[in-house]
């Protein structure tokens, strides 16, 4: 790349560069228009092909300039100032998703809607755990959906007995990480908070790692995660395994419910803008 003018600049190496980002500066009538990529998973050309991921291309000005700080970090690791839309690893990243989990904790307590989705490939962080359960036994309902190593255990009264968790294994590897947060309303709804994020919650990713948590407020897009990605996961009923809360996994066998699979869902509909109303006719499975 420095062979063919490709300037090429180096972190911290105690700083390992987790987040997948972009940005492309364009001058465009006269003016310089930035335009920002933010993905949940690596920009390989092997991996696109059996991973699914979420990708997120934008032109919003707040959102590139902040980014923009952000790639400045990576190189100098000098902590930028006046970020209020993105959180990031090691910073704030984890006191962000805090504060999010105990908006929901205080909304369940004034007998507010609460709520949480959150799909990951691994939830090993105790102090995320913790909080979690700390949720679960306020009465907030917790939908988790992980992929791989998952250190909490589901259904244990007194302490997770309001949290799901399930594993989705099909034809592709499930990479996304999305977070989902009910702000008050029932889910799937506009007012919900969505991000998408390059972050496991493992502690290597919150403390040791430059990640990033991205809000998606674009109206479409939000939907999108909302209504389809995420409902079509925790709809899944034919590639799914639920963890019990003896820390077994039992595959979901269930044929009373209409059948559902994520991946061919996925599948028969590659451009997901405007589709996905007939899953409005399955009803979420509640805890």
């Amino acid at each position: 790349m420095q062979t063919a003018g490709v300037k090429v600049f180096y972190s911290n190496a105690r700083t390992k560069i987790h987040a997948k980002l972009a940005q492309v500066v364009r001058r465009e009538k006269g003016q310089l228009v930035t335009y920002s990529h933010v993905g949940t998973g690596n920009y390989h050309s092997v991996t696109s092909k059996i991973y699914s991921d979420l990708s997120y291309f934008t032109a919003n000005k707040k959102l590139s300039f902040e980014l923009g700080k952000i790639f400045n970090f990576m190189t100098s690791l000098i902590k930028p100032e006046n970020i209020n839309e993105i959180a990031f690893s090691p910073i704030n990243l984890r006191s962000n998703l805090k504060m999010l989990i105990e908006q929901e904790i205080e909304f369940a307590k004034k007998n507010m809607h609460a709520e949480i989705w959150i799909k990951l490939n691994n939830l090993v962080d105790k102090k995320i755990i913790d909080m979690l359960c700390k949720a679960s036994n306020n009465n907030v309902k917790i939908n988790l959906i992980i992929r791989g190593i998952c250190c909490l255990i589901p259904g244990i009264k007194n302490q997770s007995e309001n949290i799901q968790v399930k594993s989705i294994v099909g034809r592709f590897l499930e990479h996304s990480r999305i977070f989902c947060f009910s702000n008050g309303e029932k889910m799937p709804s506009k007012n919900n908070k969505v991000f998408i994020s390059s972050a496991d919650l493992m502690p290597r990713n919150l403390d040791k790692r430059i990640e990033i948590l991205m809000p998606i407020n674009n109206k479409t897009v939000h939907k999108q995660i909302l209504d389809q990605i995420m409902i079509a996961n925790i709809k899944d009923n034919q590639q799914s395994w639920l963890l019990d809360n003896e820390g077994n996994y039992n595959k979901i066998t269930d044929n009373k419910e209409k059948k559902l699979s994520a991946h061919e869902y996925f599948m028969n509909n590659p451009s997901l803008s405007g589709r996905g109303k007939s899953l409005n006719k399955i009803p979420v499975k509640k805890i």
